[in-house]
């Protein structure tokens, strides 16, 4: 009663959540779970009327009372989740405005649950209960009757609304899988009623029953994966929100032009691939849901593990035990090898979505994170794949001690890069980001991989470097704890120029560059008389390292501009010509060719 009463502001509180979400940088997951909390209690009164009537029959008076105490909570849960997603799909539900559901599909998902909601469900309710009471009543042809009404209704629903499409689209009306499902569904439908003709309503009813808990678990699933894709558009448009707002006007270039931007893995791309996980991972719930409900009506699994392929055996504190490797077995192998694969890949971007979110998480922290991830998920597969297999580690050390020892003559190399790549996640001497020089080349750390690491350099090329030179030989890393950098302008002034005048340019000059720091100032030296000039320099530090060439550039533009509205000459190297004139100089006019 008390949630009845507050039906019409449970309607306004969503009709403003809708509204709220229209505002990007106001936009929050919040709105969106209040939103669905306040449908749920909508949908909850009629359902919690439903389970008080369950409540009110005895499970030890009868065996009547017992099955009627089911069927009222099994209807509670199957009346609150049709229920529920007829009010996400109202105009203004939350499958329309959160979730940007097609608004088609919508219309007609809201057209037939409120007719399932009106007259399906009162009959369906009705053979249930008639079906329940058939065995004290003695009365079976009125639930039979009931249940072919239910079931007839359905399928009428179902093939009315095909036929029509299908004479509209044609053939490729197949082509969509969706329809293949609801053809399969009719089709299963009226087996089920042929099964009902001809007596068997206890098949008919176990299939029911995994219908209608298949049908409030996909509800319950299809809500978690609407909410998930949710927050991640909103996390994805908050943390552009955030780049745009931190973007400089004027993207800096480093050196030779080339850009020393931050190479981080691109937003869309991670939020591709963390949806495409919050997929799989929402049908590999649904799969074991189905397993589990549909279990009693597929025995042919249970025929797959009585096919024995080979047997193993072991030996645990003293007892051997026997391991058979069935059919089922590989399959169970196959599907931890596909997960594995498919969370290593995907995981670690949703590790990365997250970290990326915390503004205090630096990137290196958060590609380590990921790669770490990858290497445990792939370690626990092949662990797990193993185990499934029956191998132990008393059967893997022979071939463990001989893989030690090829590895220690011929893949030492690899090994060494690969204990290399570790030590650089864990100690860090770089990370995802740095300019480092090593040897001869120098540019940004853009992968760490397990064998390599990949730099690309100013002209954009990509040079991939074993890890082990990173730990055994000598590394220049430009940003290691700050990326403050110090560059010298050096300068020439003519002889005979005023110095303080320069000087005071040049101080000047560096202060007032918005990219230089205050602190270390800038050291402004008379260097040296030169042979055809006089020598001055200013140093100065500067914050990042990205427009390093652009930032000198234009300091000795401003410099000099400056000295030419002071008056000094930068000076050019000059060279005195001296004739020997103690002999005489010969003087001749050759005559040009006629032709």
């Amino acid at each position: 009663l008390v949630l009845l009463l507050y039906r019409r502001r449970l309607v306004a509180l969503q009709e403003d959540l809708a509204g709220r979400i229209l505002r990007p940088r106001d936009d929050s997951i919040r709105f969106t779970l209040l939103a669905t909390g306040a449908a749920g209690l909508r949908a909850a009164p009629l359902p919690l009327l439903f389970l008080g009537l369950a409540e009110s029959f005895d499970p030890v008076a009868s065996p009547a009372s017992a099955y009627m105490g089911q069927l009222f909570s099994s209807l509670a849960l199957f009346l609150f989740f049709i229920d529920l997603m007829r009010i996400v799909s109202e105009p203004s539900g939350i499958g329309r405005t959160h979730f940007n559901w097609r608004v088609a599909t919508m219309d007609r998902l809201h057209h037939e649950l409120t007719f399932m909601t009106l007259w399906w469900i009162p009959i369906a309710a009705a053979a249930s209960v008639a079906n329940r009471l058939s065995p004290t009543t003695g009365d079976e042809a009125a639930a039979r009757i009931l249940i072919l009404l239910a079931l007839g209704m359905l399928i009428y629903r179902f093939s009315r609304h095909m036929i029509r499409e299908l004479r509209l689209a044609g053939g490729v009306w197949f082509s969509d899988t969706l329809n293949r499902l609801r053809v399969l569904l009719t089709a299963a439908l009226v087996i089920l009623t042929v099964q009902t003709v001809y007596g068997q309503v206890f098949t008919v009813t176990v299939v029911v029953q995994a219908m209608v808990e298949t049908v409030w678990i996909g509800v319950s699933l299809l809500l978690i994966h609407a909410l998930l894709v949710r927050w991640l558009r909103v996390t994805q448009r908050h943390l552009r929100l955030n780049e745009l707002l931190a973007k400089r006007p004027a993207t800096a270039t480093s050196e030779d032009g080339a850009s020393a931007e931050e190479q981080v893995p691109d937003l869309g791309d991670i939020s591709a691939e963390t949806r495409q996980l919050v997929t799989a991972s929402t049908m590999a719930a649904a799969g074991a849901a189905l397993l589990y409900i549909w279990s009693p009506l597929l025995p042919a699994f249970e025929a797959l593990s009585r096919v024995v392929l080979w047997t193993s055996t072991s030996t645990a504190e003293g007892k051997t035990i026997t391991n058979q490797i069935s059919l089922a077995t590989l399959l169970i192998v196959a599907v931890l090898a596909g997960l594995t694969l498919f969370a290593a890949k995907k995981l670690p971007a949703a590790i990365e979505m997250i970290l990326r979110s915390r503004t205090s998480v630096s990137p290196g922290a958060r590609y380590t994170a990921s790669t770490l991830l990858n290497y445990l998920i792939i370690g626990a597969g092949v662990i797990a794949a193993l185990s499934a297999l029956g191998l132990r580690w008393g059967q893997l050390q022979w071939l463990v001690a001989a893989l030690g020892v090829g590895i220690g003559f011929g893949l030492q190399e690899i090994v060494a890069n690969f204990i290399s790549g570790l030590i650089i996640l864990f100690e860090r001497p770089i990370r995802v980001g740095d300019i480092v020089t090593i040897g001869d080349k120098d540019g940004t750390v853009t992968k760490i991989r397990i064998r390599a690491t990949t730099i690309r350099d100013w002209d954009g090329k990509e040079l991939l470097v074993p890890n082990k030179e990173f730990i055994t030989g000598r590394l220049l890393n430009w940003t290691l704890s700050d990326s403050n950098t110090r560059v010298t302008v050096n300068v020439g002034i003519a002889y005979g120029s005023d110095v303080e005048k320069a000087l005071e340019i040049l101080r000047d000059v560096a202060l007032n560059h918005p990219k230089t720091v205050r602190e270390p100032a800038p050291l402004i030296v008379f260097e040296n008389f030169g042979d055809n000039a006089l020598e001055l320099s200013a140093r100065s530090f500067i914050d990042t390292l990205e427009g390093r060439l652009q930032v000198m550039t234009e300091l000795r533009q401003e410099i000099n501009r400056r000295f030419e509205e002071a008056g000094i000459v930068i000076a050019f190297p000059q060279r005195d010509v001296h004739l020997d004139t103690q002999g005489p100089i010969r003087i001749a006019l050759d005559p040009v060719p006629e032709s």
